[in-house]
């Protein structure tokens, strides 16, 4: 066997007083045969020997320097096997990177200027619509966690901290008409124009005039339902005073509960850090009919109806379909023809012919076809998320429904009700008011929309850029890239188990980087559940991949026919590989279009984080990197982490 350095470079015995580390090859000099005492096997915590191959001494240690001057396999020639699995060694032996050229955070980023100023007002637009107080949002912004400066000082570790300039209301801000042209303009016209006139002294904060966004954050609260948006807030009053740059809009509880606290911070990240929203995702179009439904409930029966009249449907008839809120099913003109609900009389693009393998009359438990009055075939395809369209040139599989009679069997008359179960086993839904970015034409384009919910993005439970009604930290991406944290660095080739302690505790954190590969890269934390300050939904190693060329989402964007800045990547990394769907592409692009991504990423799963078992980490398309990875639970929430 040969022993190998933090250097790279091996043990060798270049005489029988001289032991070093300079052998760049494991050459005869630098290699040793390993032994226990009766030729037991090697195990963590077994004595062993080495005895160098080209001389006749054992390895043997005197006065904390080693020489080859052993005359047996005893005494200051044994030692101790640590295999690292059971016992990995501290982070602080982790290196540093400053060997590594090219990798990420070089220089490591200073931490951001602090303090930063903000100033609040909320308000209400009309008599007796709920109100918080000062004291409540004074509380959400400075008081013990979860609050805003708790938040932030967590997870800079105090470098930075906020100045609470003004908190003024509830002052009346008249509503914006219905209507307005510049409906976001206006609405800071008024506000600020209110709260001039209810003496708030927003001069106070301006320099010649103008109150900089850059150096006082505006935040404006309302109560009632909870979110919050950032706006640019081009703004003046009626005095002449002018606001630059942007403001965040808050809507909270009126106690100003956890889950406003949450997104008070998650607006704040947007406003004062220049944090970008990670939980977009790629939807597919659809219309108002969707093939998701494993039971009959309201939504599901339709009425079907004769153009020619009453009587029992025939293969060749041509008929109507009304939903359950009397609106009739109709086909879109444009691309990709998704399936809607209309609440007009019926015309052309509400006409279907029904067909039926070998013809005849429509029967309870038929296999029906439905062909729009263009000719083509409605479908609901498993590959498009159960999507209902009138898109295919001829009846097959997926354009194949089987009719329901409800409340009875035999024929199927005119103004039955019906439900239609696609090929694959679930019924079509008429969900009305569910379309979405059908008049968009680079919609069209690209064949899907880009939407989203809050924690079904890229961070899941443990990015509150991503999951904003949580009391979560940002990723360790921006904690890093704010200047906070210090990273250490592992590539492929640097073998062995480490102990990774949880981050609120010492603040441990990995870049793992493959100077082979060295645009795609992960960083590594250990994060824990702690009440009011990380409330993660799963505990262990977070593993994010990221990859931040603007070339490579170009190509991905140019793959999928998607006219969207190529700047959209870095709202879709730092993303989660999550322990329990750990082959699935990080990389969104990579992955096919689907309404549920939480589901398919498992990021919100409670086994998300790594504690055990073992794992080749994906690149963003999928493909298996070069680190391979296994974990191991220690005491304390302690876990190792070991590259093979």
């Amino acid at each position: 066997m040969a022993l190998r350095t933090w250097s790279g470079d091996y043990v060798r015995v270049a005489g029988r007083d001289e032991v070093d580390a300079r052998a760049n090859q494991a050459r005869i000099e630098a290699r040793f045969r390993l032994t226990a005492p009766g030729d037991r096997p090697i195990r963590h915590l077994q004595r062993v020997s080495l005895r160098p191959l080209h001389t006749a001494g054992f390895l043997a240690e005197r006065s904390g320097t080693l020489n080859a001057r052993g005359a047996t396999a005893a005494g200051s020639a044994l030692f101790t096997i640590e295999l690292a699995e059971h016992a990995a060694i501290g982070f602080g032996w982790v290196p540093d990177g400053t060997a590594l050229p090219g990798r990420p955070f070089d220089p490591l980023p200073s931490p951001v200027a602090s303090p930063r100023s903000i100033l609040t007002l909320h308000f209400f637009e009309r008599a007796g619509e709920p109100v918080t107080t000062s004291a409540q949002i004074r509380r959400a912004l400075t008081g013990p966690a979860p609050s805003l400066a708790s938040w932030l000082r967590t997870m800079s570790a105090d470098r930075f901290r906020i100045r609470d300039v003004g908190i003024h209301g509830p002052f009346l801000v008249p509503p914006v008409p219905a209507g307005a042209a510049n409906p976001h303009r206006l609405g800071h016209d008024l506000l600020l124009g209110a709260a001039e006139a209810s003496g708030i002294p927003l001069a106070a904060r301006a320099v010649d005039g103008v109150i900089d966004g850059g150096r006082t954050a505006i935040v404006h609260i309302r109560a009632g339902g909870v979110g919050g948006q950032v706006h640019d807030g081009a703004a003046s009053t009626p005095s002449g005073l002018r606001i630059q740059g942007r403001d965040a809009g808050v809507g909270v509880t009126t106690d100003v509960d956890e889950a406003s606290s949450a997104v008070l911070c998650h607006e704040a990240s947007h406003l004062v850090l220049d944090v970008r929203d990670r939980y977009g995702s790629r939807q597919p179009l659809r219309g108002d009919l969707i093939a998701n439904r494993a039971f009959v409930g309201d939504w599901e029966p339709f009425v079907i109806e004769r153009v020619g009249g009453a009587g029992t449907v025939a293969a060749g008839d041509v008929v109507t379909l009304r939903a359950h809120d009397g609106g009739y099913v109709s086909v879109s003109d444009a691309p990709p023809r998704v399936v809607n609900v209309e609440p007009e009389p019926a015309n052309r693009t509400r006409l279907f012919t029904v067909q039926r393998n070998g013809g005849g009359t429509i029967t309870h438990g038929a296999a029906i076809g439905l062909r729009s009055d263009s000719g083509t075939w409605m479908t609901a395809e498993l590959g498009s998320d159960h999507v209902v369209t009138a898109n295919r040139a001829a009846m097959s599989t997926w354009e194949t429904f089987e009719v329901i009679k409800q409340g009875g069997t035999g024929p199927i008359r005119s103004g039955d009700s019906i439900c239609l179960k696609s090929a694959a086993g679930l019924f079509v839904s008429a969900e009305t008011g569910g379309r979405n970015g059908t008049g968009s034409d680079a919609d069209r384009q690209r064949g899907y929309v880009w939407g989203g919910s809050t924690g079904a993005g890229q961070g899941g439970s443990f990015d509150n850029a991503d999951a904003n009604y949580s009391t979560v930290m940002l990723s360790l991406y921006d904690r890093i890239r704010l200047g906070w944290v210090r990273p250490r660095y592992l590539t492929p080739d640097d073998r062995g188990c480490f102990v990774i302690r949880p981050f609120l505790d010492q603040r441990d954190a990995l870049v793992l980087f493959d100077p082979h590969n060295p645009l795609d890269w992960y960083t590594v934390e250990n994060r824990q559940f702690r009440a009011d300050l990380d409330e993660v939904r799963s505990s262990g190693l977070v593993i994010s991949w990221v990859r931040e060329d603007r070339d490579y989402w170009q190509r991905w964007l140019d793959r999928a026919d998607d006219p969207e800045d190529p700047g959209i990547g870095l709202h879709l990394c730092p993303a989660v590989v999550s322990a329990a769907a750990p082959a699935v592409p990080p990389n969104m692009l990579a992955r096919p279009v689907v309404f549920d991504h939480a589901a398919v990423t498992k990021r919100n799963d409670p086994g998300a984080a790594f504690t055990e078992g073992e794992i080749v980490l994906p690149l963003g398309n999928g493909d298996p990197s070069r680190f391979h990875l296994s974990f191991h639970a220690e005491s304390a929430g302690h876990v190792s982490l070991c590259v093979l």
